[in-house]
């Protein structure tokens, strides 16, 4: 097929990877300091979202980290750990970075400074693919599940950081006698929003 008529016809479409073309062109404009297409970093963040917390939500300006409470690979986890911002605010950001081998990979920042690690991800083309179809509406499961279970590694990394830093700012002291819990709800445009539960002992 003549290159120029790649897009025209919907090349990637007729291969397993159909994000290979939008992973192709946002390693290369990282490679070369150029802005990347608003449609990728949506696209990981949602597809990110709906595996952190098995539900179908459309949050893409914020990284919903949610927990089962007990069990972190848990396939639904209801309770909302924390709202990350992916633009940058208050120290936190998530974004794609280039790494060493031509590819990139998806960085999370916590914390302004250096008292806690950025933690990343590398998105090979398998994990971006991945990424993609379950942000379409895929089931994380049906197309490959050591993906999955990559990702729900990346989750517990960055559950123990966001433990880390409520240490450090000294939110991880409970008041005496009552515990608040934050459960996700899913408005109908599907976004999620927090709802506190308090439990008093």
């Amino acid at each position: 097929m003549p290159k120029a008529l790649e897009a025209q016809y919907m090349f990637w479409d007729l291969t397993v990877f159909r994000f290979a073309g939008l992973y192709l062109d946002v390693a290369k404009k990282l490679a070369a300091g150029q802005q990347l297409p608003r449609t990728a970093l949506s696209l990981v963040v949602r597809g990110l979202n709906r595996i952190f917390t098995g539900m179908l939500v459309q949050n893409q300006d914020e990284l919903v980290l949610a927990t089962s409470g007990s069990y972190s690979q848990s396939k639904r986890s209801p309770l909302l750990d924390e709202l990350i911002s992916v633009p940058r605010a208050a120290g936190e950001e998530v974004s794609l970075v280039a790494d060493d081998f031509g590819g990139f990979g998806v960085s999370v920042r916590l914390v302004r400074g250096n008292d806690i690690p950025l933690v990343t991800l590398s998105l090979s083309p398998t994990r971006f693919e991945f990424l993609g179809r379950v942000a379409e509406g895929a089931l994380p499961s049906s197309f490959s599940l050591e993906c999955h279970e990559d990702l729900l590694a990346f989750k517990a990394r960055l559950l123990r950081e966001t433990e880390n830093r409520r240490r450090l700012d000294g939110d991880d002291q409970a008041s005496e006698g009552e515990l608040v819990l934050r459960f996700i709800e899913l408005g109908n445009d599907g976004r999620a929003t927090p709802r506190r539960v308090m439990v008093r002992a």
